[in-house]
């Protein structure tokens, strides 16, 4: 399902909770086009929008997208940066998007990464995005550290998969030592 759209459709049936995106995937957009989806989905979610970007973890959205996964950290980085500059001006290049005022700076921006990702996050977005799925609770732990000793202040365990094989005591335990790490918020995927 596309994320912005879902969320568009949650904005439009909603009105006090957080919406957000986990990752999406930015070199798999072009950051003028992606800028006015988002100054659109701003206009219907508030200050309530919080978007995750990253790199990208999934070969096979690139090859339908027609885009590079071999390039993915450099196109990000590249990227980011007009996408930012899109977020904070509304403009690009020739190109106006005309936002409304209010939405100039686009929402809280937070990065799902690792390795140096985790210092990228800390000095350069709005808060970071950890994800459980392909890391053990002591790695993300760890890497907790690091964001926080380089300034990070919001952070978030995404993609912790709960199955009925799921065995809540040791989920519980996962849970406790997240909130006690300090994280902000974790999301869970049934």
């Amino acid at each position: 399902t596309d994320p912005l759209l879902t969320l568009a459709t949650a904005a439009a049936v909603t009105r006090t909770i957080r919406l957000g995106t986990a990752v999406l995937q930015l070199p798999l957009y072009t950051p003028l086009e992606l800028a006015h989806r988002i100054f659109s989905l701003q206009q219907l979610c508030g200050p309530r929008l919080i978007l995750g970007l990253g790199a990208g973890s999934t070969a096979a959205d690139f090859k339908i997208s027609g885009r590079s996964f071999e390039t993915r950290f450099s196109d990000f980085r590249s990227q980011f940066k007009q996408l930012k500059s899109v977020l904070e001006t509304g403009q690009a290049g020739d190109s106006d998007l005309s936002p409304w005022p209010d939405l100039l700076g686009g929402p809280a921006l937070y990065f799902g990464s690792w390795g140096n990702g985790v210092e990228m996050a800390a000095r350069h977005f709005d808060g970071w995005i950890a994800s459980a799925h392909y890391r053990r609770t002591e790695e993300i732990l760890t890497a907790h550290a690091r964001y926080r000793a380089f300034g990070g202040e919001k952070a978030v365990v995404s993609t912790l998969q709960l199955t009925q094989e799921t065995d809540l005591g040791a989920l519980r335990a996962q849970l406790w030592s997240f909130s006690e790490a300090g994280f902000d918020e974790t999301a869970v995927m049934f």
